[in-house]
């Protein structure tokens, strides 16, 4: 039988050394502490947690969509740009593809855009067009996470302020991917339909 995780409060920390008990709100650097294990103690740093929220638009990882790094020069991938790597269709003889890690704008979720090198004049020409098939990918992408987020964090303040009022841990309930918020993100960003996508040919 699988145990139960207890939810636990985003961004504190419950600390019960033998000389210090309190509770610490960990931001990025920002690290305040509230002293004793009351629950007023816990009340203070769930609200300086939500004012650091509101005060930086700020979505917790886990709960916000993080955004795509582009390609850029990264001499540690095998075509020397992120995000970019070389396979070969039906090994071991089939034509050398440069597989690009990219997402499908429709649902938010992993796609791989595929450029056959044998099809360009020159394997610069293949990587040249595949780090902007990718970078086109990625700018839509993220702009779609922004929209996302911006509808998010509202829902998110509101739980984290009942968490301030009731002392009961519910901020949880956010994470994951939301499809529906997807959608209407995806709809605020291109009214009319995207104007190209991952499965539209570049010139």
């Amino acid at each position: 039988m699988t145990k139960k995780t207890t939810p636990k409060f985003i961004n504190i920390n419950r600390i019960e050394a033998e000389k210090v008990k309190g509770y610490q709100v960990r931001i990025r650097d920002f690290t305040p502490f509230m002293g004793g294990l009351t629950p007023e103690s816990l009340k203070e740093a769930l609200k300086t947690r939500n004012n650091y929220y509101e005060s930086n638009n700020y979505i917790p990882p886990g709960i916000a969509r993080q955004q795509m790094k582009p390609s850029v020069r990264d001499e540690e991938c095998t075509t020397g740009w992120h995000g970019l790597s070389y396979t070969i269709a039906n090994e071991p003889s089939g034509p050398l593809i440069i597989s690009c890690t990219a997402r499908h704008l429709q649902t938010g979720k992993p796609h791989t855009i595929s450029v056959r090198v044998h099809l360009y004049k020159s394997d610069e020409m293949a990587l040249k067009h595949a780090v902007k098939a990718r970078n086109q990918n990625v700018d839509q992408y993220n702009s779609i996470v922004d929209a996302y987020n911006e509808l998010l964090f509202p829902k998110a303040i509101k739980l984290a302020r009942r968490e301030a009022k009731t002392l009961e841990p519910c901020l949880h309930e956010l994470k994951g991917f939301d499809e529906k918020l997807w959608k209407k993100a995806l709809k605020l960003v291109y009214p009319l339909g995207l104007i190209s996508s991952v499965e539209a040919k570049l010139n």
